[in-house]
Formats: C-alpha cells, structure tokens, sequence
C-alpha cells in the first residue's frame, strides 16, 4: 500500500500532533526567555510557570493539541484543499514543535489565542449577520498583546477578516469592541491598582523601542533553518493559490488570504528587533494553512520525503540546536 500523506486521516494525523507536542514538552527550556516589557497576563503566566514546571508543561501540550486541531478542522470544514485531509494537524505540530520549548507557557496560550481568533473569523465567514463568531475573535485577538507585547501588529487581522470575509459595519464595530475590550479592561485594572489609565498602552508603544535578548538576529543560524524552510513552503504555497486561485471555493478563497495577511504581518513581527521565538510560534497557523495547499499539488514521490524530514527535523532541532541558551 502507498502511503500518501496528501490524504491523511484523523488519527494518523493526531497522532502526529501528539507525538510532536510531547517532543517540545521534553525537549531542555532555556535558561531565560526573552526579555522584553513583560504583559500583564504573559507575567501571570511566567509566574505559574515557575512555580508548576511539571503542570505547565501539561497546559502547553493541551494548548497545542487545541490550537492543532481548531487549524485542522478549518481546512477540512471549507474544503481548502483538493482532497479532504487532515494533514494540516501534523504540519501545524511540526511548525510548532521546533519553537515551543524556546516560548513556554506563554507562547503556547498566544498561539492558541490566535487559532481561536482564526476559527471564529472564519465562522463568520456565512449568510447573514454573525456578530458571536466575530466579537469573538476579535475578542482573542484583542488579548494577545495582553500576553506577548511584540505580537500587536497582529490586530490588523481584523480589519482583514472583515473585509475578505465580507462582513458589515455594524458586525465591524462588534468586533472592534472585542478587540478593545481586553485592553480597556488591563488599562481599568491599571488604574485600579495604583498606576496610570494608559499604562498598558504605554508598554507596548515602549515594546518596539527595545531590543530583544533573543531576537531573530541573535539567534545561530542552525536553530533558524527548519523556519526558513518551512517559510519557503509558505511563499511557494501562496504562489500556487494565486496561481489556481479559481480552483477553490469562493469562502475557500477568502480563508487562505486571511492566511496570506497572517504570514505577512507575523513574519513582519518576527522580524522585529524587540520579537524572540514567541513571534516564530505564530507562523504555525498560517503554515497549517498555506504549506499543504503546495503539498497537495507535488508528486507523492517529493511530498512524502519532505514530510518525513521536515517531521524529523522539528522534532530534533531544539535538542540539536536549541533557539536560545540554556
């Protein structure tokens, strides 16, 4: 029997995730992680951090496991792809997996944060008015700044979303005050505590004036190969939708442009002086979504190599080349 990876089942598929979930939850932490203004729930989850190591872990392999399969299950539900697979779960795991001992428990709660947001943009992708689906994910994407400061430009999504996914003014500003929600609420708490109105906002202006320990440019450039891969695929995948972009259904079209905005705006943030490896998690989404599209459209004897040795790699990078010291 040929295996075709293109075609990928359910279990296979999760089984995949797991097995890259556990490889990042066993894999060394560094010594220290990025320092940069730290947010109000990012510290929060720092702290817990490191007071339960052992449960943290176990939070950071259900955060990955969630994010993996809400990305799944938005391939398979549109029909994105030619064929109805669930490979997208084991390339959101290998994405992933190379990434998440560098983030801790942080990382893996923003990458989940934006999965959430992803998912419930693209259930308002429908007839009719959908103001749940759309105040909340603007209401997740409003509360990732809250956890990783460098990850603001990320809100542009919004706006994003609304215009491909054809949404109306009054569902616009139902989103808008979801984004703005988690913000004015760490501004109130703010004040309540003693410190300005407008500190939280303050932070993250002050954010992109910094420069990060463990930003992409300090980094060894071993570490930064499974990323630079996989970003080819993305671009080479995007390419192969704008080159048979009628080839897909209509709400299709719309999800993996919403993906095309994503790898822009977080491979723009990674790049960034004051971003680190939490910036590098990001691209797992938009990677779920746009590689497989360029897998499905290679020959079975490319596809299935390339798979198994970018399932390899990931898995081994961080204990070969880890992201930042330990």
């Amino acid at each position: 029997m040929n295996l075709d990876i293109t075609r990928m089942p359910i279990i296979p598929a999760f089984l995949t995730l797991l097995l890259a979930g556990i490889a990042a939850g066993v894999a060394p932490a560094p010594g220290a992680y990025e320092l940069v203004p730290a947010a109000q729930l990012g510290s929060a989850l720092l702290g817990f951090e490191a007071t339960a190591p052992t449960w943290s872990r176990m939070f950071e392999l259900v955060a990955l496991l969630w994010a993996g399969l809400l990305t799944g299950r938005i391939t398979v539900r549109y029909g994105l792809f030619a064929a109805n697979s669930c490979i997208a779960i084991p390339v959101f795991g290998i994405a992933a997996a190379w990434v998440l001992p560098a983030t801790g428990l942080p990382g893996a709660v923003t990458l989940l944060l934006l999965a959430l947001s992803t998912h419930n943009f693209c259930r308002s992708f429908r007839n009719g008015y959908a103001f749940d689906n759309i105040f909340r994910g603007g209401l997740y994407l409003g509360l990732i700044p809250l956890l990783y400061l460098p990850a603001t430009p990320l809100l542009l999504l919004l706006p994003a979303a609304v215009i491909l996914f054809k949404r109306t003014l009054r569902e616009l500003a139902v989103a808008l005050a979801g984004m703005v929600l988690p913000l004015l609420t760490a501004c109130y708490l703010s004040w309540t505590s003693g410190g300005q109105f407008a500190e939280p906002l303050l932070g993250i202006a002050a954010t992109f004036t910094v420069d990060n320990n463990a930003n992409i440019w300090s980094m060894p450039w071993p570490a930064l190969l499974p990323g630079a891969i996989m970003l080819l695929l993305d671009v080479a995948g995007a390419i192969t939708y704008l080159n048979s972009v009628y080839s897909v259904g209509f709400k299709a079209r719309g999800i993996l442009a919403l993906a095309g905005c994503m790898l822009l705006l977080a491979t723009g943030v990674a790049l960034l002086p004051c971003s680190g490896p939490t910036a590098l998690l990001l691209l797992a989404v938009p990677t779920a979504l746009l590689t497989p599209f360029l897998l499905m459209r290679m020959h079975r004897a490319i596809s299935l190599p390339l798979y198994m040795l970018l399932l390899a790699w990931s898995l081994a990078a961080p204990h070969v080349w880890p992201l930042t010291a330990n």
